[in-house]
């Protein structure tokens, strides 16, 4: 059984990383600042 868990842990891992990847090329730049600045007004 612990060979099974690891071995899904390492197929998940690899799942995750391919995601991270493939997101990371589809995203739109952050280039811009905010145009507000944080912060609570009364």
């Amino acid at each position: 059984m612990n060979k099974n868990v690891t071995e899904l842990f390492c197929f998940v891992d690899d799942f995750c990383k391919a995601i991270n990847k493939n997101f990371a090329e589809k995203l739109l730049p952050n280039s811009k600042k905010p145009t507000r600045t944080p912060g609570i007004t009364h």
